[in-house]
């Protein structure tokens, strides 16, 4: 789905006047306790600059790319039901790319992957409607839950084609609904079918219906279940919880657990595997300290949507740990808060390690080497086994005060090393990202 730049302005400026003709509040509207109250609009962009640099096997490949995405919110109409939409027009300009950085090059309708310099798309264009607590969005937008969540790490995110619903059933107790059926891939401007992110097998649609209970940022109770069609049915629980010592110190943990069934015509063929984690950590002022067990149980790799970061195991960091029966153990170690004047710095190290990876109890379904899943469950002639190990490095500087203020700068150092027989090949990443948000009005 492409969007000429002429007619989003176009659809930019028809949706201001119309906002100014219908945004005036009722008399007497507008007060801390009027619900029917309309809410302002807000138009503001997102800059970033995005390099990237990885070693894979014997391939080298580098990125450079600047983006930029300008986002009007309409905000909501007076009345008992307000509406409202949301464009989106994303652009990005290939400043020093290699053609072997696949999704970072421009693809066109088609999906031919031809690379373009300079390109830009609507990648949010949405209707909405809101009542009291509950908002209702149908169109090209983004979610974020334990099913759907946009893979935003990279210069462009995806976004998904559907109808969502959240509200609040209660004080702490949130009610997330959602059923898409299209997406468009970061850094590309077509539509097109969900697909599953290991196997590839496009589907129809997904739909989610998901509980939240939060009494904190560290304390919940979250519940989902989601359906991709024809492919699996899909049960997410999450729990966590925090424990206070005194101002200083206070010990966490938090359990995740995902389980995917095949389901209808099972396109993906039998599916039938569960992924659990436990973390546990403690805090002491600006540092914090975890360890993380993480368990697949099955003989199929534990899949999620394509594009999205749809999977909360605590080990699944830059890569998922998510072959069948494999084990993982992850130590992490973070720093939050060291003052640098106008900005702050936060620091993160990990280490997670994989083992006792094991296809051999689905490889024979995709022995013949024009299987669609041969791939992903045989690599030189074996089964996928084996071990693998990530290593990885994080610093972030958020600026707070001056010129730069809300502007982050991050740098990423990743290495990941494989055995003979497990998937893919080892690599090393280092990754350079610089965010700065503008408010217009």
């Amino acid at each position: 789905m492409r969007l000429h730049p002429t007619l989003f302005l176009g659809l930019l400026c028809s949706s201001l006047a119309t906002q100014a003709e219908v945004s005036p509040t009722r008399p007497g509207a507008g007060g801390p306790n009027d619900a029917y109250a309309a809410t302002p609009s807000h138009l503001s962009i997102l800059l970033r600059s995005y390099a990237e640099q990885i070693k894979e096997g014997e391939v080298d490949r580098h990125t450079w790319m600047s983006s930029a995405r300008f986002i009007f919110d309409s905000g909501f109409t007076a009345g008992p039901i307000g509406f409202g939409l949301d464009l989106g027009l994303y652009s990005a300009l290939n400043l020093d790319a290699v053609s072997s950085t696949r999704n970072f090059v421009y693809a066109d309708d088609n999906g031919s992957g031809t690379s373009r310099d300079v390109w830009a798309y609507a990648g949010l264009l949405n209707v909405k409607a809101k009542h009291g607590n509950w908002v209702a969005k149908y169109g090209l937008h983004t979610v974020g839950n334990p099913v759907l969540e946009p893979f935003d790490s990279k210069s462009l995110p995806p976004s998904f084609k559907g109808l969502s619903v959240t509200g609040k059933v209660a004080n702490d107790l949130t009610l997330d609904f959602g059923t898409f059926d299209g997406s468009i891939q970061g850094n590309h401007s077509n539509l097109n079918q969900l697909s599953s992110a290991y196997g590839w097998v496009s589907y129809d649609r997904l739909t989610y219906l998901g509980l939240r209970r939060r009494w904190s940022a560290d304390d919940e109770l979250v519940a989902y279940a989601g359906n991709a069609s024809d492919m699996w049915n899909q049960l997410y629980l999450g729990a966590g919880a925090a424990i206070p010592v005194n101002g200083e110190v206070s010990y966490r943990t938090r359990f995740d657990l995902y389980g995917v069934r095949s389901t209808g015509k099972m396109r993906q063929g039998q599916m039938n595997t569960t992924g659990a984690s436990l973390m546990l950590g403690s805090r002491l002022g600006k540092s914090s300290l975890s360890i993380s067990y993480q368990q697949i149980f099955g003989d199929q790799w534990l899949d999620f949507c394509k594009d999205s970061q749809g999977l909360y195991l605590a080990n699944s960091v830059a890569n998922d740990f998510n072959a069948p029966q494999e084990k993982s153990l992850q130590l992490r170690y973070s720093y939050r808060g060291h003052n640098l004047g106008m900005s702050k710095l936060n620091f993160s190290a990990w280490t997670v390690v994989g083992w006792g990876a094991n296809t051999t109890g689905e490889a024979s379904n995709h022995s013949a080497t024009d299987s669609p899943l041969h791939n992903l469950y045989w690599k030189n002639g074996v089964p996928i086994q084996g071990r693998h190990r990530e290593h990885g490095l994080t610093v972030t500087a958020i600026f707070h005060d001056g010129f730069f203020k809300g502007t982050t700068a991050a740098l990423s150092v990743i290495s990941h090393n494989v055995s003979a027989h497990y998937l893919g090949d080892s690599y090393r990443q280092v990754v350079f990202t610089l965010n700065r948000p503008l408010a217009i009005y």
